[in-house]
């Protein structure tokens, strides 16, 4: 869309904002209504699709909605098109506009839809109370009440915030009034209780789901990697390992921590199997792997893949961990290879490495170098 091309070069505070959406063009774009697709079906609000472009820069989408309202004779604003105003409000941490805009147009909307976009608004800006509160107030204040949407989203802060007794009683809350959990409301779960370290109810609630689907699996296949199961991570893996390989690194460099806290030769195997499947250096940007990597190369002997490392981190970051350091010298000392650790310990000075003092230089003169 060349409008929003022309919105997004343009500073958060440009006055030449208005200019842009006054021209004809914009101004009849932003205001058609009822258009439908090839197939005859309604099309989105031209102004939600704006919006949507616009995510990334909330402050200049909240400055085009408030245009947007102001323009007269123009159709009213819709529910869609309120939402994502309260969406842009939250993103730009403003719930306080957030509200604003709810209370000004709640009337309109019948149902808990606004509700739940509101409560939304506070989950994303960390406000636990003000959440409650809202859910609390659709329950009793309102005709219609809370629906399965309004729940999950409780569900998910709970989940969050590892708040574990209150996420169950959420949920044998909507039990109690027969509102019909999704399959997102079981992910949601599955999620608190891995996230407090809890496999044995992560796997109960898996476990009462009668037709999993691929994110269950991915879900259960972290869950798996974290608590160390690692038969039961692997037979998960072999069901989505397409869905690994495409979209799932972070699942990968599970996998790869939890073979490296159980050990072996095996296991160092099956790492350095697993590294295969990413990108040429994206492992570089997991600092809290640097130590799985070069400890598992360490023990293969594979010196190319920690000069390697070593090579790139220096290019790309600079540590500040005396671990990753000392691993790095005491594995070229181990293989004798004193030329490379002196140009090794240049280099990271020189970048601003963290070598510390004494804490590096130990396992160079235990070494003799």
């Amino acid at each position: 869309m060349s409008l929003a091309r022309k919105i997004l070069s343009l500073d958060d505070d440009s006055p030449d904002l208005e200019s842009v959406l006054e021209s004809k063009s914009a101004r009849s774009l932003l205001t058609v209504r009822d258009s439908t697709d090839t197939n005859g079906s309604p099309n989105r609000s031209p102004l939600v699709r704006l919006l949507s472009l616009l995510k990334r820069r909330p402050i200049l989408s909240i400055r085009v909605f408030c245009w947007r309202r102001k323009l007269r004779d123009s159709p009213p604003i819709i529910a869609e098109e309120l939402a994502s105003a309260i969406t842009m409000a939250s993103r730009a941490r403003n719930p306080l506009l957030a509200h604003k805009y709810f209370n000004i147009y709640k009337s309109l909307v019948n149902g808990p839809f606004l509700f739940n976009v509101l409560m939304t608004a506070y989950m994303y800006n960390g406000d636990v109370e003000e959440t409650f509160l809202l859910f609390y107030k659709l329950q009793r204040l309102t005709e219609y009440g809370p629906d399965t949407v309004s729940y999950n989203i409780l569900l998910s802060l709970c989940s969050y915030r590892r708040l574990v007794q209150e996420m169950e009683s959420v949920f044998y809350e909507m039990e109690i009034y027969g509102i019909p959990p999704s399959i997102k409301t079981y992910h949601i779960l599955i999620r608190g209780y891995l996230r407090s370290g809890m496999w044995e109810q992560m796997e109960s609630i898996f476990g009462s789901l009668k037709k999993p689907n691929t994110s269950t699996h991915l879900l259960m296949l972290r869950g798996y990697a974290l608590a160390g199961k690692l038969e039961k991570m692997e037979r998960m893996y072999e069901l989505v390992k397409r869905e690994v390989h495409t979209r799932g690194r972070s699942l990968i460099w599970a996998m790869i921590s939890a073979y490296y806290k159980v050990g072996g030769e095996s296991s160092r195997r099956k790492i350095i199997e697993l590294v295969k499947l990413v990108g040429e250096e994206e492992h570089l940007y997991f600092p809290h792997l640097h130590m799985v990597l070069i400890s598992v190369y360490t023990e293969e002997g594979l010196i190319d893949e920690v000069k390697r490392i070593f090579d790139a981190l220096n290019r790309n970051m600079v540590i500040g961990s005396h671990r990753v350091m000392r691993t790095i010298l005491a594995f070229y000392l181990r293989y004798g290879d004193v030329r490379y650790l002196d140009w090794a310990i240049i280099r990271a000075q020189i970048v601003g490495w963290n070598l510390g003092t004494g804490r590096v230089t130990d396992p160079v003169v235990k070494w003799g170098y």
